[in-house]
């Protein structure tokens, strides 16, 4: 029993050693699903045409200056288009615009 605590703390030792000297690089965070679905709004009001997801997403994409997951961005659209006061107007299959707010 005392031969295997003392491997594990030599283990243990050699792991924080190991841990100290090579940081792992942190990695970019995922944008969050608000920053998306403002990021489809300020594209769809630059465009006074429908726009399809994929042409969608790319321009998020950009806009944004990082990978966005494209499900994300269709998620947005769909959940944007429907409900009691929708932001986005779904055309047909994959077409969508900013509705006009009309008062």
């Amino acid at each position: 029993m005392a031969n295997q605590l003392a491997r594990l703390n030599l283990l243990r030792k050699r792991l924080l050693q190991a841990s100290a000297g090579s940081p792992v690089p942190s990695s970019p965070t995922a944008p969050r699903i608000g920053e998306i679905r403002k990021a489809i709004s300020t594209v769809l009001a630059e465009t006074e045409q429908p726009m399809h997801v994929v042409r969608v997403h790319a321009a998020v994409e950009r806009l944004l200056g990082r990978e966005v997951n494209p499900r994300s961005v269709k998620s947005g659209l769909a959940d944007g288009a429907c409900g009691p006061n929708p932001r986005f107007k779904r055309l047909s299959r994959g077409y969508y615009s900013l509705r006009n707010i009309e008062g």
